[in-house]
């Protein structure tokens, strides 16, 4: 091969492996139009893209001190007041970036929020972000939920989680009905337009998404925090 070949070879590479990193920057519309949506009161934050590579390494570096994890898996879309960072997580295999959980790692801790970003739609519709998902008060305990697994609790989550969704399902039916008009409820009809998946409780969705990736979440902050 020539060497006029060659360097075009290489800048043509070079061109491929730059627009396809500045594709997986892009959002999807469901994610990027809640920049238009009023978040009062929740302290929420979403980029205008997804935060690149140089971005994610400066949040590790600055975050958790570690100079050796890249955060490849996890897309950050968003922030709360405090620099807690809200991310897709990408664990599911050959799934759509909005059918992976949505994860949040605070100045309190860390934690899954929802199964996917139609559930966490469904949370900021009933007045949590990322923030109030993670350790808003649950069973009578305010640790982040990811990581609530005392064999006390587990009964007692039993006898009231029934009550708990009722009253939460009945709640958010009179809100809609009540407020349909007020500038409160933007995030309800966004969430409508945007969700795949029925709108639940916050108990529900949380229960579902701490069942299904608690101990995959415990493996990946384990490899967060390791060096080489």
């Amino acid at each position: 091969m020539s060497a006029p070949t060659k360097r075009k070879n290489e800048h043509n590479k070079s061109e491929a492996k730059l627009q396809k990193n500045e594709e997986d920057l892009v959002m999807p519309k469901a994610i990027r139009g809640l920049r238009d949506v009023e978040f009062d009161p929740i302290e929420f934050e979403v980029f205008e893209e997804f935060l690149s590579a140089k971005g994610k390494k400066d949040w590790v570096v600055g975050w958790l001190s570690n100079h050796d994890y890249d955060a490849s898996e996890l897309k950050m879309f968003g922030q709360d007041i405090d620099g807690g960072m809200a991310a897709i997580w990408m664990i599911r295999a050959g799934k759509d970036v909005l059918d992976q959980p949505v994860v949040f790692f605070g100045s309190d801790g860390d934690s899954v929020v929802a199964s996917n970003f139609s559930d966490f739609l469904w949370l900021l519709a009933q007045g949590e972000g990322p923030y109030e998902a993670s350790f808003g008060a649950e069973s009578g305990d305010h640790r982040p939920y990811a990581v609530q697994t005392g064999e006390g609790d587990e009964e007692k989550e039993k006898e009231v989680s029934g009550s708990e969704e009722e009253k939460e399902k009945e709640e958010m039916e009179q809100e809609e009905e009540e407020s349909e008009g007020e500038d409160g409820l933007r995030l309800l009809k966004y969430a409508k337009k945007y969700a795949k998946t029925p709108k639940r409780g916050i108990t529900e969705i949380k229960k579902e998404a701490r069942s299904e990736f608690e101990q995959e979440f415990a493996n990946l902050l384990k490899s967060m925090n390791e060096t080489n």
